[in-house]
């Protein structure tokens, strides 16, 4: 609360007597609100009883009120235990105590064991994915391999019977499509081999037998893809080919093998 009221003309800003002297003789000579200067002391600064008047109006025990405001102040800036050993608590040392049993309820304790079982789906789900990746790059890298071989290989089957009569391709396609179908190994599409049958045979094998079927099917593919006109059909024609005639007897041979073990046991 500002005491003997002394106001700087210049800007009409109040404060303490005895504040404003200190400044003063410290050699600061600039208001401390705004910073204007302030010039000789008679003519720059006036005291106000008006507005000592009013604070003794409203303040009748200063010196009471004060000592309380600094009493205050000390108890505010000294730190408090949550309580006091004996005494009952106040309502704040209750709040703070609430708000720290609520940290410590929310707090949860993990046992490392428990952690590391735990953490196991976790490694077995990242070794999964990675085994995954790593068998379809090989997948990936095996199919680009053949796709480059072929493709660089088209133009020279695409210009490969030029010299031949155009009859003459057809009729060797037939006649090797003829032994394609003869030689064919069906007893492998069938799946009749030593693991499905009930009295096993030393002709039934497990392995694809019909090479010089697949030969001659994939020669037929070979003369009839010459008679194309760009290298992109005979890349398409070849590629076509060689999945009807050396993986599909793979595909139906498993599903020939895997379709009665699911009827019987399913």
């Amino acid at each position: 609360i500002v005491r003997n009221a002394t106001v700087i003309k210049s800007c009409l800003h109040r404060f303490c007597d005895k504040c404003l002297n200190e400044c003063l003789r410290s050699g600061i000579k600039e208001c401390p609100s705004c910073r204007a200067v302030i010039g000789p002391k008679r003519s720059s600064l006036r005291r106000d009883e008006t507005f000592d008047k009013l604070v003794a109006t409203i303040y009748p025990d200063l010196e009471r009120y004060e000592a309380a405001e600094d009493e205050r102040i000390a108890s505010a800036n000294t730190p408090k235990r949550l309580h006091h050993d004996g005494n009952p608590m106040s309502p704040s040392g209750k709040r703070a105590k609430a708000t720290a049993q609520v940290g410590v309820q929310n707090v949860r304790e993990y046992d490392y064991w428990g952690m590391s079982k735990a953490s196991a789906a976790i490694t077995q789900q990242l070794s999964l994915v990675f085994i995954f990746f790593v068998h379809m790059w090989q997948g990936v890298k095996e199919g680009m391999l053949f796709s480059a071989t072929l493709s660089i290989l088209s133009p020279v089957l695409r210009t490969l019977t030029e010299s031949y009569a155009v009859d003459t391709i057809w009729a060797l396609s037939v006649a090797l499509t003829g032994i394609h179908l003869i030689t064919h190994d069906y007893t492998y599409i069938n799946g009749t081999t030593y693991k499905y049958v009930l009295v096993p045979c030393p002709t039934c094998t497990s392995r694809y037998a019909g090479t010089i079927s697949l030969n001659a099917a994939i020669f037929t593919s070979v003369l009839l893809a010459s008679l194309l006109h760009s290298n992109e059909q005979v890349f398409s024609f070849v590629l076509f080919a060689i999945e009807v005639f050396a993986v599909s007897p793979i595909a139906q041979h498993n599903i020939k093998v895997q379709t009665p073990l699911r009827a019987r046991y399913g």
